[in-house]
């Protein structure tokens, strides 16, 4: 609330005090030196002006001192681990195996976490309670699926692993990644000691394959290789053999078949025969019937007709006796062959064994098993074959010799009829008629006998002709089995000659590869380190930093500026009072001031004196000096802080100094002009800015893995830049990086200039926002 005092020295009669007028920038020092007069008068105005000047430097020198090296710490970061592994052991592995010892012992001697070794229960226990960060529980099953590459079904093992993520934000990554580095260890162990014993097992066979008795050894295995390829193709042309007599034999049954065929033409001649003989028995029945009707005439032609009947049976008895005969020859001859056919297959097989014998490959020996039983079929059926067509022979001949006897009796009768013809006219019906009677008979029934062996012929001669066909298909096969062997034989020689080479040539290069190895001068615990970890990351630093506080050092150096410049305008005053001016003007008092002040001007506003020199540039010049200063000596003291206190790693010093006072004379400049135009709401613009930087400027993450809206702002806050310049100076700069980044930074002084003296100015003579905010009674001071 302003009081207008002008009224009250109209009435007063004392002689108005001269003004001197003086130059703007002369009254900005007169401001600041009066500034720095007044702060150390007290005892408590220079302990306040200390801590101004300290605190930001310890807000930034504790939170790097915090950071300097917090990975190197993880040694304390309390780790439970539960072994509940059972082991492993086989048939192949007959010695117990505990992977989970062998981690757990690892562990033991590894001190980059505080491992504490507890049951599975209370390691659970203890991460949902707290007590330990992490957990690793390694199960009971552990060992056997690690050792189940030796089966036929692998698996993988796995480790459980617990970890209490609302404990804290870092942790977390901390151990998961330690977890990450257990299971790589224990993998790497794994491979190492595999590859450590197949190291030492080179060794071995290198030892052994150089040795006389490793060269004796191989020499005997070649040796070996030719001698059952040679065999092999011995075999070979027996199964050739074999496959050209199995071969003949089919041309033999073929021939058989045809005999077979001709047999059964002649047994149809032979039916034919024995029918027209009955037909003429038959018509000879009937002359005998009718000569009982005229005796005499029959007695005269019943020699004629005796001898025409003998005739008769002379002519039928030679082509059937010739018939026969040739039929029961055939067959003999057929039934031998096939059973010289069924000799040779006996004979083969007793080939095959002795080849059999001569044999070690099971395969081979299995294909000449099925031979040789194929074979012994085939014997069996053509022995019957014979056997059969022989049986059929004998038959034959047996009809044969039965017609003749009865041929034989019959011409006897006839003749014995003719000699007592004429002595028996008078026992005609007694002997004669009986006589032809019995004659009828005897010849019905050799012509049964006849057709019977007829019919048994025709048989006989169907089944040999299936048999034959049976036959000819089954030496086929036989045949076609034995080329297949033949070529299998062939086929296995050459591989086996193909392998003895192989194996003479392959042990001579493996032995000089195994030489190699061997000779090789890595000890068996390099060779398999190399074997279990072929990749290694040779890293190479750019700028390299040497400890993650030096590497956070800029960003808190930075914002530790900023607090300091929004300690000083929420501690300090930023309008000069006119009592400061009265005496910057050589005056006694303010009241002095307010004599000469124009009508239009009300005390303690802003610009009041600018008649006499001290405008508001002077003002703000001659106030804003002790806040650069103040500024400074805090940028200052934190610099030095972080070079020689917390000694952090710095390629230029004096680049370092640069950048903190650019910052200084940045924020400074910001601050004190948002103050000056917003009171109040300046200081917290400058607070949201504050925060909005730590957040978005990159300094503890990369913008890249932030939210849109902070990669938007990110190029329009000063962090960036002042950070970028600082890295620089700390690290090293790549060619005009610096001074790149520091005229970015320094950019941000136009806004802050144009805020401090264009913007606010209006804003300051009218103070008409601080009225409304002391109108609240909440705000304003």
């Amino acid at each position: 609330m302003r009081v207008m005092r002008r009224a009250m020295m109209s009435n007063n009669n004392k002689k108005k005090p001269a003004i001197r007028r003086q130059h703007p920038i002369v009254n900005v020092f007169k401001i600041f030196i009066e500034d720095q007069r007044n702060l150390f008068r007290s005892v408590i105005g220079i302990v306040v002006a200390m801590g101004l000047v300290i605190v930001p430097s310890m807000y930034a020198w504790f939170n790097i001192a915090a950071s300097w090296d917090p990975y190197g710490n993880t040694s304390k970061l309390r780790v439970a681990v539960a072994n509940t592994d059972k082991g492993y052991s086989s048939d192949l592995i007959s010695v117990p195996v505990n992977m989970g010892n062998n981690v757990e012992s690892s562990l033991r001697k590894n001190t980059k976490l505080d491992w504490q070794f507890v049951s599975k229960k209370k390691a659970i226990d203890g991460v949902h309670s707290g007590s330990y960060y992490a957990a690793i529980v390694i199960p009971e099953d552990f060992s056997a699926h690690m050792l189940t590459f030796f089966e036929a079904n692998s698996s993988t093992a796995k480790i459980e692993y617990y970890i209490n993520e609302k404990s804290n934000a870092i942790a977390p990554k901390i151990t998961e990644k330690a977890a990450d580095t257990v299971v790589t260890q224990i993998s790497e162990t794994f491979a190492q000691t595999i590859a450590s014993i197949a190291l030492d097992v080179a060794h071995h066979v290198s030892d052994f394959s150089s040795s006389a008795q490793g060269q004796e050894y191989v020499d005997t295995v070649v040796k070996r290789l030719n001698t059952v390829a040679g065999d092999m193709d011995a075999a070979a042309v027996q199964m050739g053999s074999y496959a050209a007599l199995i071969q003949a034999s089919a041309d033999l049954v073929s021939s058989s078949q045809a005999i077979i065929s001709a047999g059964s033409s002649g047994s149809a001649d032979v039916r034919k025969e024995l029918n027209n003989a009955v037909k003429k028995v038959k018509n000879l029945s009937d002359a005998a019937s009718s000569a009982g009707d005229s005796l005499s005439s029959a007695l005269d032609s019943a020699g004629t007709s005796l001898d025409a009947v003998l005739s008769q049976l002379d002519a039928l008895s030679s082509p059937i006796s010739a018939n026969v005969d040739t039929l029961s020859t055939r067959l003999t001859t057929v039934g031998s062959a096939i059973q010289s056919s069924a000799d040779s297959y006996s004979q083969i097989s007793s080939a095959l064994e002795q080849v059999k014998a001569q044999v070690s490959d099971p395969i081979t020996i299995s294909n000449i098993d099925a031979l040789i039983a194929q074979l012994k079929q085939a014997s069996s059926d053509v022995t019957a074959i014979g056997s059969q067509v022989s049986a059929a022979g004998t038959n034959v001949a047996k009809a044969k010799e039965t017609v003749g006897q009865q041929k034989k009796q019959l011409a006897e009768q006839i003749r014995a009829v003719k000699k007592t013809l004429a002595d028996a006219k008078n026992s005609f019906n007694v002997n004669v008629k009986p006589q032809l009677s019995a004659l009828v008979s005897d010849m019905s029934t050799v012509s049964q006998r006849a057709q019977t062996a007829s019919n048994s012929v025709r048989a006989v001669l169907g089944s040999l002709r299936s048999e034959g066909t049976q036959a000819r298909s089954t030496v086929k096969t036989v045949s076609d089995a034995l080329s297949k062997t033949r070529d299998a034989l062939t086929s296995s020689a050459s591989s086996l000659r193909a392998i003895a080479t192989a194996v003479e040539n392959g042990v001579d290069e493996t032995n000089e590869q195994l030489s190699d190895i061997a000779g090789n001068d890595l000890t068996a615990t390099q060779f398999a380190a190399m074997l279990s970890s072929p990749v290694n990351l040779k890293r190479h630093a750019v700028f390299a930093v040497a400890n993650y506080g030096t590497a956070m050092s800029a960003f808190y150096t930075i914002l530790a500026i900023w607090v300091g410049s929004v300690f000083l305008v929420s501690m300090m005053k930023i309008s000069v009072s006119d009592r400061r001016k009265a005496r910057v003007l050589g005056l006694a008092s303010a009241d002095e001031l307010y004599a000469h002040l124009p009508k239009n001007s009300g005390s303690h506003t802003a610009g009041n004196a600018s008649l006499f020199g001290l405008g508001l540039g002077s003002e703000y010049w001659g106030r804003y000096l002790t806040f650069l200063v103040f500024s400074l000596l805090q940028s200052t003291l934190l610099a030095m802080g972080d070079l020689w206190y917390l000694k952090i790693q710095c390629d230029s010093p004096l680049l370092l100094f640069l950048v903190a006072w650019c910052a200084s004379l940045l924020f400074s400049t910001l601050m004190y002009a948002l103050t000056l135009a917003l009171g109040a709401v300046g200081k917290a613009i400058a607070v949201i800015i504050m925060v909005m930087q730590i957040a978005g400027s990159g300094g503890t993450f990369p913008v890249e893995l932030m939210p849109a809206f902070f990669q938007w702002v990110y190029p329009l806050l000063p962090f960036r830049y002042g950070m970028k310049a600082m890295h620089a100076a700390i690290a090293g700069a790549y060619g005009n990086e610096y001074w790149v980044a520091l005229g970015q930074f320094m950019l941000f002084m136009i806004p802050a200039l144009l805020i401090g003296l264009i913007v606010a100015r209006p804003l300051v003579k009218s103070d008409v926002l601080m009225e409304q905010l002391a109108k609240t009674g909440v705000y304003g001071e």
